[in-house]
């Protein structure tokens, strides 16, 4: 019964407003590096962001975050055991801005001390839809899933909430994206999310250094975590 109010909370408030605001959670588990055959062994918390939508707009920023963690972990190969470093850097800032009517991402990041600016399109995630349907904090979501990254990527949407976005990057689904789940690595999940009937006004972040891709910006990480091997 209190689902079934819900959706209906949602559709008649909907036909008037597509204001949105709420918490994701992203949670990194234990997964196996099938290439290097090692078992991540580093417990990391969690990260909590803020979630806010409104008309073609979308802001995603960390509200809590963990400390970085640089670690090691212990490979067996050809009968010896070895300690190889095993890096784990989460952000101490990631806001995402989304703006759909002009195909816009925009991504203020901060990791090791270093502040980075991002502006790019926004990613055609060619999404495969799927029957598969789970049910997420009381609302029935239907499974997408995207090849576009070195990983697949597994997106839980929701037709009953109808806005075009979701967590991080990710959006172009019939409905607000509850869950990714980014291979063996980690999930992100919807927390809360509450309809606003007022307007919320969402504003571009000022960039703290000079735009570059997120192509750039993929490559600038994978040096730095080489850099941060190579000093252990």
């Amino acid at each position: 019964m209190r689902k079934l109010i819900l959706l209906i909370l949602f559709s008649v408030i909907f036909c008037h407003s597509q204001n949105l605001k709420g918490t994701y959670i992203m949670e990194f588990y234990n997964g196996e590096n099938e290439k290097q055959n090692i078992q991540n062994i580093t417990k990391i918390n969690p990260i909590i962001y803020g979630f806010l939508h409104s008309k073609s707009k979308t802001l995603y920023s960390i509200i809590e975050s963990t400390e970085n963690k640089i670690d090691s972990v212990e490979v067996e190969k050809d009968n010896k055991k070895y300690k190889v470093p095993n890096i784990v850097i989460t952000p101490s800032n990631n806001t995402i801005y989304k703006d759909f009517k002009n195909s816009l991402f925009r991504k203020e990041y901060s990791k090791l001390g270093v502040d980075f600016s991002i502006k790019d399109k926004l990613t055609n995630f060619e999404w495969i839809i799927s029957d598969e349907i789970i049910d997420i904090k009381g609302f029935m979501c239907k499974k997408a899933i995207s090849k576009k990254e070195k990983y697949e990527i597994i997106a839980w949407f929701c037709e009953e909430i109808p806005v075009n976005t979701g967590p991080d990057r990710f959006w172009g689904l019939p409905g607000l994206i509850l869950r990714i789940e980014f291979g063996k690595f980690s999930t992100i999940t919807i927390d809360q999310i509450k309809i606003i009937q007022e307007e919320i006004n969402i504003e571009e972040p000022n960039n703290k250094s000079k735009f570059i891709t997120l192509k750039e910006l993929k490559e600038k990480e994978i040096q730095m975590i080489q850099e941060r091997k190579n000093e252990n």
